[in-house]
């Protein structure tokens, strides 16, 4: 009984270790950020979805682009960050304008996370003023245009809670057999 009530505890220890935040962040200067940034641009979340095609998954957030102060040139642009904040994910909200600092991993893939310098477009004032004049801004039609496009092409969709994780179940299934090997030594 009381390997059953240690399995028991461990599994609600395990499920409410998601809400734990990991993420740390060194502090940078916006200066320091443009520098260090792939990318520069403003833009409205069109869609957030998963985004398979890593290793540990994560989401993947699509922007009408507005304006750009650099490395992309395309109305339409799609960056990948963690699915959650304790992994520095940025928790993307569709249809939420947004400053965007983006790296590229070495596939070339924009990639976002808490420590970006990433922000809400409303509380990035000070940031657009160190920006200056973007060297390219979209209008309302092309961008309109441009995802239209891309909607014809394919399909997609949002799923629900994207933070689950077997690595959870497999630790638990792991302390269980543990639990019932030192039982039966202790036999």
């Amino acid at each position: 009984m009381r390997w059953i009530t240690a399995c028991v505890l461990l599994s609600i220890g395990l499920l409410q270790a998601r809400e734990v935040s990991a993420c740390s962040c060194q502090r940078t200067s916006t200066e320091t950020a443009i520098k260090e940034s792939a990318a520069v641009f403003s833009g409205r979340v069109i869609e957030v979805e998963r985004n398979d095609e890593t290793p540990f998954g994560g989401l993947k957030a699509t922007f009408e682009v507005a304006e750009i102060w650099k490395g992309i040139d395309e109305p339409l642009v799609s960056a990948v960050t963690a699915s959650n904040s304790a992994a520095c994910g940025y928790p993307f909200a569709k249809g939420e304008e947004y400053l965007i600092y983006a790296y590229r991993d070495r596939d070339g893939t924009l990639r976002v996370s808490l420590c970006s310098h990433t922000k809400p477009l409303a509380e990035a004032e000070t940031d657009l003023n160190a920006l200056g004049k973007s060297s390219q801004r979209f209008d309302k039609e092309k961008s309109a245009a441009a995802t239209a496009e891309k909607k014809k092409r394919g399909c997609s969709a949002v799923f629900g809670a994207t933070d689950a994780t077997p690595i959870g179940w497999v630790t638990i299934a792991m302390a269980s057999l543990l639990l019932l090997q030192r039982r039966r030594a202790d036999r």
